[in-house]
């Protein structure tokens, strides 16, 4: 049976639940466009559903908080351009889309990477937030331990200005612990690191972070 982008709105919207929509808030999701549903419950229909990248574009289109992780659970991450992956990240406005999206379906893709890169230069919040969550999430699923590639990351972090963003800075740092567990060579690294940034006092919980990897 086809499903549409109507069907799935319709289902999200009689789905909702105000308690679970109050919920939100505690954990810094914005909630204006969000009737609550638990994860878990979107992730059963978005497994009903099946892949089809047509409807999680449109879903992601409607806006809502709901339709946007159900989008990233449905996408096809071969199907995504470059330019795609740059405009959704551009739309995110909470850590939760954020981070639902880059483990979900960005990290699937093979510009993931170099994605990543670029949007850990941007001047948007959560666009930087995007880049250090991605390589988190590539890292973490990093069988290879490409020591080069990652020494490069390593190196991005310690020639980046001082992250100012609260939100951003957590990511670096799961993200510094998900590349120091890929190989004993990338743990050293990420130790020296942290012994680079520790004189830093604007970089002080990053270094204190890359040291207890």
């Amino acid at each position: 049976m086809t499903v549409s982008a109507t069907d799935v709105l319709n289902w999200i919207v009689a789905t909702g639940d105000p308690n679970e929509r109050a919920k939100l808030a505690r954990y810094g999701i914005p909630d204006d466009n969000a009737v609550g549903i638990p994860m878990r419950t979107m992730l059963l229909k978005a497994r009903e559903i099946g892949r089809n990248t047509g409807l999680a574009r449109a879903l992601w289109a409607s806006g809502g908080y709901e339709a946007r992780t159900i989008a990233a659970m449905i996408a096809d991450p071969g199907d995504l351009t470059a330019a795609e992956m740059d405009a959704w990240a551009a739309d995110f406005d909470s850590w939760a889309i954020c981070d639902t999206v880059a483990f979900r379906l960005f990290k699937h893709s093979h510009h993931a990477f170099a994605r990543a890169a670029d949007w850990t230069c941007d001047s948007r919040t959560m666009a930087r937030r995007a880049g250090y969550a991605t390589f988190w999430a590539l890292a973490l699923a990093d069988r290879a331990g490409d020591t080069g590639r990652w020494q490069g990351v390593l190196d991005r972090i310690a020639d980046a200005p001082a992250e100012p963003e609260p939100i951003v800075e957590k990511a670096i740092i799961m993200a510094l612990g998900a590349v120091a567990r890929i190989s004993p060579a990338l743990r050293a690294a990420t130790h020296d690191l942290g012994t680079r940034l520790s004189a830093d006092p604007a970089r002080r919980r990053v270094a204190k972070a890359a040291l207890r990897v």
